[in-house]
């Protein structure tokens, strides 16, 4: 697990032993705090008083203050820093044995545009030299939409523009998230501001080779900015239970305004993201393993469509032209019937047709549905 936090200064003892608690309960193999305003010659009695035997990496010689500490457990995982300025730490993250796991970019951005803009071009050079699972974690101090800010001051495109430029050049896509949407609030009982400015983006070598990971975002610890946790799933085995519409639903009040809603509401995803989404529902074959190359594609399909209109075979025997014409036979107008171009009506009348009990389809639902929307 790694876990983030800002904690908004920390000379303070009572909060230094609070944030210790914290990463007791959470338990990460690495952990990131940001805005720490600790001197550097006091870096030693402050670290001492969070607990355990953390090994440490920071930005100090690029700050003075040292705005981002890493903390790390090395029994667990190895980091190396490749690169350090005031406003992010680049390292990698390794495994016990040395084999490299990702790479990792903390950020903890100033306040002015200008500085945001040196930010982003910083870490758009970086971007070249990276082919393994890379992700940005951290104080983005941005917005990606306006979506991500309730009250304050309306959000101006310009805030946002440099963020989204660096995501597009770079192939960066926000990570998922559960719990809160938002990651920070005045907490102020007039004028309450809520907006979401921590958050992980990551190319999509890293959302592919860690599907399993979900990004947390719990409650603020010891300040106003939530705690964000990258953690991997437990997988459970669970027999699979295949969802069926029950008809009876339809007669339910609000029926067809529910579906109405839900059918129109847009999806806010990215293209490419849906995109490896629906890739990932690779067809299994019938042991069990994934169909992956397109040799395995092709056997697969030929041999399900063989399955539906026969086989080849070299004893068949020839047709008997003649018997055939001394049956009933189609005549001209019959023949354009049948490869004229099908009607909406003639669909709405077929699925009329259906019985609403009869077997649904592969998603679940059945005609019943279909005739009641």
């Amino acid at each position: 697990m790694i876990g983030i936090g800002n904690v908004r200064g920390l000379n303070n003892v009572g909060k230094c032993r609070e944030i210790g608690a914290c990463l007791d309960k959470i338990k990460p193999a690495l952990a990131i705090l940001l805005e720490i305003r600790v001197k550097s010659t006091k870096t030693n009695i402050i670290r001492n008083k969070l607990g355990k035997n953390w090994m440490f990496a920071d930005n100090y010689s690029k700050h003075d203050n040292g705005r981002i500490w890493i903390l790390y457990d090395d029994t667990k995982l190895k980091v190396i820093c490749l690169a350090s300025l005031a406003q992010f730490l680049h390292f990698g993250i390794f495994n016990i044995i040395g084999e490299p796991k990702a790479w990792c970019t903390t950020i903890y951005v100033f306040n002015t545009l200008e500085q945001w803009k040196f930010l982003w071009g910083d870490n758009e050079k970086i971007h070249p030299g990276i082919s393994d699972p890379w992700f940005l974690i951290g104080g983005f101090n941005n917005v990606l939409q306006a979506q991500d800010i309730i009250g304050g001051n309306n959000v101006h495109e310009c805030e946002y523009t440099y963020l989204v430029e660096l995501m597009e050049k770079t192939y960066l896509f926000e990570k998922e998230s559960i719990g809160d949407h938002f990651t920070w609030s005045n907490k102020q009982s007039n004028g309450i501001i809520y907006s979401r400015i921590g958050r992980v983006t990551a190319n999509m070598n890293q959302l592919t080779q860690n599907d399993n990971t979900i990004l947390s975002i719990k409650d603020p610890c010891v300040s106003v900015h939530a705690i964000l946790c990258l953690q991997e799933q437990v997988q459970r085995t669970t027999t699979k239970r295949y969802f069926k519409f029950q008809n009876v639903v339809t007669t339910s009040e609000g029926f067809l305004e529910v579906v109405i809603t839900n059918w129109q509401q847009p999806l806010i995803v990215n293209a490419m993201y849906i995109l490896w989404k629906k890739l990932k529902r690779f067809q299994k074959k019938e042991d069990g393993s994934l169909i992956t190359t397109q040799a395995d594609f092709e056997e697969k399909i030929l041999r399900f469509y063989g399955r539906l209109v026969g086989s080849e075979t070299t004893s068949i025997k020839g047709i008997d032209i003649e018997a055939i014409r001394q049956g009933k036979q189609l005549s001209s107008d019959q023949c354009a019937q049948l490869i004229r171009l099908v009607i909406e009506e003639e669909i709405i009348v077929a699925l009329k047709g259906i019985s609403d009990n009869s077997a649904p389809g592969v998603d679940g639902y059945g005609a019943k549905f279909f005739k009641s929307t």
